[in-house]
């Protein structure tokens, strides 16, 4: 790899962890993992007989939290709007974009429709994952036992070290 390929990607790798460390470090599993249409991606790995295997496509949305509050991570630009069937919303709930700040949500008997905000590309915070921050969900389980807590501590989450196509 060239010196500048490197450089653009320790770049491109400390703006994602500027903009969506919130969802990375010191998270938890969510009782659901992900949830969505699946996107394409490069993922090889081994399987258990020791034989390498290719991940071709993946879950668009990945869930992690930390306290009360979820955090859906988009492995794909979502689009105009953004929809998740797994978080119940209450009429506390705020929804927040990493890097841009509130957005608009509603909820319908089809999940919570979150409004992504139309950004042009030079304004997007982030190239790989965008990350939104639910607060104030009705399903979510904050008290966890310490055997418990320590089992589902993350590192780093699932989709982390993923890279996507394009």
């Amino acid at each position: 790899m060239t010196p500048f390929l490197r450089h653009h990607r320790r770049f491109d790798d400390a703006l994602k962890d500027r903009v969506n460390g919130e969802a990375s470090y010191g998270t938890r599993r969510w009782r659901i993992t992900h949830e969505g249409p699946l996107v394409p991606t490069y993922d090889p790995r081994l399987d258990q007989e020791w034989r390498w295997t290719v991940r071709d496509k993946i879950p668009m949305v990945h869930y992690t939290r930390k306290g009360n509050i979820l955090c859906a991570v988009c492995l794909a630009w979502p689009g105009k709007t953004l929809r998740l069937q797994a978080p119940s919303p209450a009429g506390q709930t705020t929804v927040r974009m990493l890097g841009v700040g509130p957005v608009s949500w509603k909820f319908s008997g089809q999940g919570l429709t979150v409004e992504v905000p139309p950004l042009a590309v030079a304004d997007l915070p982030c190239r790989h994952a965008w990350v939104f921050e639910l607060a104030g969900l009705r399903n979510l389980e904050c008290k966890e036992s310490k055997n418990e807590e320590a089992n589902s501590r993350l590192d780093l989450p699932v989709w982390a070290g993923v890279r996507l196509r394009g």
